[in-house]
């Protein structure tokens, strides 16, 4: 039998989804990675875009530093973007990856906000993330480049973990709800920067750790 491309109907399905939800009064937010596998066609297709050595494969990755979930950090392995290369055409290719989300979604979360700010940059013969750096991000540069053409689009900033002042600045600037977890409430480098009672009204209140009652039982 014949077999449609997947993402053709992958697309296609979402946008039937996406009608009948708003048909009932549901909108739909979608996800857009803040990173891509090395083996994507983005990055073969895009090499200058991100920051890979002359046989193909990425000099360093993307993670996260060691905290309270993982004392090694997170060593995601992702090739980073070479933001500087990025930027000489206005972000072209996330503009690009950010017109087609909205197409299919009401609107979207970019994941792993703090990134723009500063990413966590790991050599990739690394085992674990522990030996990484924070290597400064574009920035507002960035989100002003997203955000041209999208500004009656909800776009949510997931702003989880722990945040510099410059990454709070940054989304404020932006204008972006950011993102809350009651449970994070307790971590003493942020002391009440995640109890209800401090939430700002432009928001977005998810849950992703273990339920309540759970994470204290254990």
């Amino acid at each position: 039998r014949d077999v449609a491309p997947s993402r053709g109907l992958g697309d296609v399905y979402k946008r039937q989804v996406k009608e009948y939800a708003n048909s009932k009064g549901v909108i739909i937010i979608g996800d857009i990675p803040i990173y891509v596998s090395d083996d994507s066609c983005d990055v073969w297709e895009n090499r200058k875009l991100f920051q890979i050595d002359e046989r193909g494969y990425p000099s360093r990755v993307a993670g996260v530093p060691p905290d309270y979930f993982a004392e090694d950090g997170q060593l995601w392995g992702n090739p980073l973007y070479d933001w500087d290369e990025m930027k000489k055409d206005g972000f072209g290719w996330w503009r690009e990856r950010m017109d087609h989300t909205l197409e299919m979604f009401d609107g979207v979360r970019i994941d792993h906000f703090r990134a723009i700010e500063s990413y966590w940059s790991v050599a990739s013969d690394e085992t674990t993330a522990k030996n990484g750096k924070w290597v400064k991000g574009p920035g507002m540069d960035f989100v002003n480049a997203v955000k041209a053409g999208h500004e009656d689009k909800l776009i949510i900033a997931e702003d989880l973990g722990y945040l510099t002042p410059e990454v709070k600045a940054m989304l404020a600037e932006s204008g972006y709800p950011g993102m809350k977890i009651m449970q994070f409430a307790f971590d003493s480098r942020e002391p009440g920067n995640y109890l209800p009672y401090t939430y700002p009204r432009n928001l977005s209140l998810i849950h992703i750790s273990e339920p309540t009652r759970r994470s204290y039982i254990s």
